[in-house]
């Protein structure tokens, strides 16, 4: 398989997997409850716009990020893994990561007539984690391509984040809780592993240096 495309699977499913649009569908149907179809459609529209936004800025800004503050690779990866490695096991608990969103944001947001932006677009689908993943793989690419392919794989998660939460009293009137809780412990274990794996990396880099 070709490098870039085996980066862009990685990239792709970890990146999904810390967006985790199928565990922010309780909490958001919960907000829209009182919304028409439209609005739902709009609101997870705004939301999935917002976090594209926010996540398309630090992928393009992070490797200045890196140069400011003196930043290594190896170092980030271990932090990373960590932070990753921590929403996976929440994940694999079937519970939605303290990184994402707290309980006082959820409460201030039913009070909202707009929660698109907030909490839906930043914390729940842009939060610590998927951010830190984005500044990382970018950091890492060394052509317009590297960063084309990341930005693409931004808008592909973000894409089915959309379709996830447009049709999210559906889908969990089909899969039901314990469906979505088997979901959401696949993809803390898969996370799991590709944080391992990143903070196994990192270490190694670090201690050849």
């Amino acid at each position: 398989m070709h490098p870039l495309v085996w980066d862009f699977l990685i990239i792709t499913t970890s990146l999904f997997t810390l967006v985790n649009p199928i565990g922010s569908v309780p909490v958001f149907i919960s907000l829209a409850e009182d919304l028409t179809k439209s609005g739902i459609k709009s609101v997870a529209r705004r939301g999935t716009l917002t976090a594209f936004v926010i996540l398309v800025v630090f992928a393009l800004l992070g490797k200045y990020i890196f140069e400011i503050y003196s930043i290594t690779t190896y170092a980030f990866r271990i932090v990373g893994g960590v932070l990753f490695f921590k929403v996976g096991f929440d994940l694999l608990h079937a519970r939605t990561s303290r990184t994402k969103n707290t309980p006082k944001e959820e409460e201030e947001a039913s009070q909202k007539e707009d929660f698109g932006i907030s909490p839906l677009g930043i914390p729940m689908l842009a939060g610590p984690g998927s951010i830190t993943a984005v500044v990382l793989f970018t950091s890492e690419q060394n052509s317009l391509l590297g960063y084309a392919m990341t930005v693409f794989a931004i808008w592909l998660v973000l894409t089915f984040a959309y379709f996830i939460l447009s049709n999210a009293t559906k889908l969990f009137r089909v899969v039901g809780i314990t469906g979505m809780r088997i979901l959401m412990r696949l993809m803390g274990l898969i996370l799991m592993v590709v944080a391992a794996q990143m903070m196994i990396d990192g270490l190694k880099t670090a201690f050849e240096i």
